[in-house]
């Protein structure tokens, strides 16, 4: 007998798959792309891209790597941006620090992404346009730093990032340099320092349960003249965070532990 993919097209393949996939069906969603392909489904590298998304959504980052690299043959001018975005999501699942260290200095350079550099300006157009992609170079950047121990570096490279966030105007890269410059410090052991731009971090984000979270952790390493107060910042870190609906138990779990191992 026959059965309904007998009557199927290379695009109805692909449609199959595509729903496969988001209901979870992975395996089923590969096999039905595998089938799209046999009978030469004609966009190559809309097919080459859904192999990527549904190789990364079932946790195969190995192959989704492959995929996306597989891309670059004859990638359009206008995905650049978001292979981008993927290649350095795909590493960062895969811990592949050097790598990305390596490819967010391209990056940065391709972009003229340093507020530093003498020999050019930040273009503030690129800046707003593209700032999903700003953000996750210098975060995939500095987190590959602090990754490696390279903590001094990390905390350069977020200093560069605040600068970009008061030139463009942009709240959301202002807030993630301070909250980064106050755990990479901490783990410089620069505590004072650390502090400060935690502090800074809490003025803009008060409602959020992170910012107490690590002051707190900040004074545990500190004498004990500071750590007592530790105790502080964790109750109230979970006083917010139980206020926060967009915060989750696991978040709760997190500082309630805290609370438990330091605060008898």
């Amino acid at each position: 007998g026959y059965s309904k993919e007998d009557f199927y097209s290379a695009e109805d393949f692909f449609n199959a798959s595509n729903q496969l996939k988001k209901e979870g069906n992975f395996i089923e969603a590969l096999r039905l792309l595998d089938k799209c392909k046999e009978m030469g489904y004609e966009d190559k590298s809309y097919l080459k891209s859904a192999y990527y998304s549904t190789y990364y959504q079932s946790g195969n980052y190995d192959l989704a790597l492959i995929s996306l690299n597989e891309m670059l043959v004859d990638l359009a001018e206008n995905d650049v941006i978001w292979w981008n975005n993927q290649f350095l999501y795909t590493n960062r699942e895969l811990e592949n620090w050097p790598q990305l260290m390596i490819k967010c200095e391209e990056l940065m350079s391709d972009y003229k992404l340093d507020p530093d550099a003498l020999d050019y300006s930040l273009d503030l157009e690129f800046l707003k346009d593209e700032s999903n992609l700003v953000y996750n170079i210098f975060d995939t950047y500095t987190t590959s730093l602090s990754k490696t121990g390279e903590y001094e570096k990390a905390i350069i490279l977020s200093e560069k990032f605040m600068k970009i966030g008061k030139v463009s105007n942009d709240n959301n890269f202002i807030e993630t340099a301070y909250l980064a410059k106050g755990v990479y410090k901490m783990e410089a052991g620069d505590y004072l320092g650390a502090l400060q731009d935690i502090n800074e971090y809490i003025k803009l984000m008060k409602e959020w349960s992170i910012g107490y979270k690590v002051r707190g952790e900040i004074k545990l390493r500190m004498s004990d003249v500071y750590s007592k107060y530790a105790c502080d910042d964790f109750n109230l870190a979970l006083e917010i965070s139980l206020k926060n609906e967009n915060e989750d138990e696991e978040t709760q779990q997190e500082i309630q532990k805290l609370i438990d191992d330091n605060c008898k």
